[in-house]
């Protein structure tokens, strides 16, 4: 299994962050880039070795590298691109049910399997012995990881059974730009039930929750809708930036530079990969309203 086992592990998709793309003519697209540590603001190409960690989801069982997650992840991130595909041609006709699940774990994953969360979570193990005993990890780092990556697994299989059923409604043609950072997605807790984040595009943003409209997904826009796209761009980059740890992807470097002081201070924080942060009333009215009509009077 070692010799077959996939060293270099994408947090996120590069068919996903190709959406910021600066550049599509170049055989090696660039992104503007905000380094979370360092405050710098760069051109860093998408192939260059960027959002990939080695092993990251492929731990040491009895010796040996067990990627079966990472091929797990790699059918969610193949669904994924496809759901781009017919986003991007509005056309989610002929869509299957099985297909629309793998759809709703390639999203999902965008919330849980950033490189900041596996570590935090595998560095906070480490140091609570009584957690190690719990899960009968001995100490030994390989164990860790293991359950580290099975602990990820789990958090998204419990997201998206909670999802599942929901509405997907995409808010397309924004007029202010939409961030994405190395821990994409937002789940955020709503009572025992889930909303998911998730920016698509630097003009795109989708929310998802249990409600539903009928159909998997729905497709507005500002113009045709009515929708004041900029609030709900506004909420999801304060999430961006809160939650960024290695970095913050936009298109416009000016934008990027006036964040840099807070992502650099929000990084430097400690947090909890686990918890999920409890949203304001306001939050929780904003996210409500998303995509459905105002209730009559």
């Amino acid at each position: 299994m070692s010799r077959k086992a996939k060293k270099n592990n994408h947090e996120v998709a590069r068919a996903f962050l190709n959406r910021w793309a600066t550049d599509h003519g170049l055989d090696t697209p660039q992104l503007a880039m905000l380094d979370a540590r360092s405050g710098e603001v760069q051109a860093r190409s998408i192939k260059a070795g960027f959002a990939i960690g080695k092993y990251l989801y492929v731990p040491k069982i009895d010796g040996e590298h067990d990627d079966r997650v990472e091929d797990w992840f790699g059918t969610a991130e193949q669904a994924l691109v496809e759901f781009l595909r017919r986003n991007d041609a509005r056309d989610f006709s002929a869509m299957t049910h099985q297909q629309w699940v793998h759809i709703v774990y390639g999203l999902v994953g965008l919330a849980h399997r950033g490189a900041h969360d596996v570590e935090k979570l595998r560095d906070a193990v480490k140091a609570d012995k009584s957690l190690q005993k719990k899960l009968n990890t001995s100490g030994n780092d390989h164990a860790i990881h293991h359950a580290v990556v099975e602990n990820v697994v789990n958090r998204i299989n419990r997201d998206v059974y909670r999802l599942l059923g929901g509405t997907l409604t995409i808010l397309t043609d924004c007029t202010k730009e939409v961030l994405v950072c190395d821990r994409p997605a937002i789940c955020r807790a709503i009572g025992e039930d889930r909303t998911l984040l998730v920016p698509l595009g630097p003009s795109t943003l989708a929310v998802m929750g249990r409600e539903s409209d009928g159909v998997p997904v729905k497709i507005i826009s500002e113009a045709e809708h009515g929708v004041d796209s900029a609030k709900f761009v506004d909420m999801l980059n304060s999430f961006t930036i809160k939650r960024a740890r290695r970095w913050v992807v936009g298109r416009d470097q000016a934008m990027l530079k006036s964040i840099a002081a807070t992502v650099v201070q929000n990084a430097a924080e400690a947090d909890d990969p686990v918890f999920y942060e409890r949203i304001s009333d306001e939050e929780r009215d904003l996210l409500w309203s998303f995509g459905h009509e105002p209730p009559e009077e």
